[in-house]
């Protein structure tokens, strides 16, 4: 086996640590960074490392790292390229987005399920007190009798699957990249969010609630969240909720008026 030989950098009029041409890296957590890099005299790189890491604002480093063969060292600064440009390399959302789909189960009162949306107000009302009351039925057709029977057996409510789509992107205190918050409580759609292709083929076309087909379904814009994660990167998540359908007020199709 080879010795290891240290290296010994010899800096002709200083004993300073001299840097280096800086390079890029990319990795999918944090997308494009630059690194700054320092060799020089383990005591001047220890210097430096001492005197960057104390700086509350570390001279923009996202990270910094020290390394000493024999008398030489080497420091290397690395920074996150989020400036949020789509040219240049930088991090985009497009770069370190990650997404989730998760299931949001939920009660629903039994009358609001669509096979009950011929009926008025005041003909569920009646439905309600017949069967309560032990009355006979005095509302007609399939629609009444269904929530009639329902109501007789104590049937109050139903289960319902909801959808929980969140977007999530890790930026640093140096980015552009800010909560957006217009669209907020409003109804939009799939395409319009834009999830990856792997997502957004399954959440075009969802199934109806009463189970008669399928339907494209609503989404309404619970606005940004940002959390902070370390000392120099937040985190900005958007959630949008996912229902059959959402009522007028939210820019929905349903509407309470029969």
């Amino acid at each position: 086996m080879a010795a290891n030989i240290p290296v010994y950098y010899e800096i002709l009029g200083t004993d300073e640590a001299k840097e280096l041409k800086s390079r890029r890296v990319w990795s999918r957590v944090d997308g494009v960074s630059t690194e700054r890099r320092f060799v020089g005299p383990s005591q001047r790189i220890q210097d430096l490392f001492n005197q960057l890491s104390n700086d509350p604002d570390n001279n923009g480093a996202d990270e910094i790292g020290e390394s000493y063969n024999g008398q030489s060292g080497e420091l290397v600064i690395r920074i996150a390229d989020d400036s949020g440009a789509a040219t240049g390399g930088g991090v985009t959302t497009a770069l370190n987005t990650v997404w989730e789909l998760r299931t949001n189960m939920i009660t629903k009162p039994i009358e609001s399920r669509r096979e009950f949306d011929t009926l008025t107000a005041k003909e569920k009302r009646t439905i309600e007190k017949e069967a309560r009351d032990a009355e006979t039925l005095s509302v007609s057709g399939t629609p009444a009798t269904t929530l009639y029977a329902y109501y007789a057996n104590q049937v109050l409510d139903y289960v319902a699957s909801d959808l929980m789509l969140t977007k999530s992107v890790v930026v640093s205190k140096r980015s552009t990249i800010t909560g957006v918050y217009t669209g907020l409580n409003r109804k939009t759609t799939i395409t319009a969010i834009n999830p990856p292709s792997v997502l957004l083929g399954t959440l075009t076309t969802l199934p109806k609630g009463d189970g008669t087909g399928s339907a494209a379904w609503e989404w309404l814009y619970l606005g940004p969240q940002v959390r902070q994660v370390t000392k120099t990167k937040y985190q900005i998540s958007y959630t949008w909720h996912g229902a059959e359908r959402w009522a007028a007020i939210y820019g929905g199709t349903w509407n309470p008026v029969v």
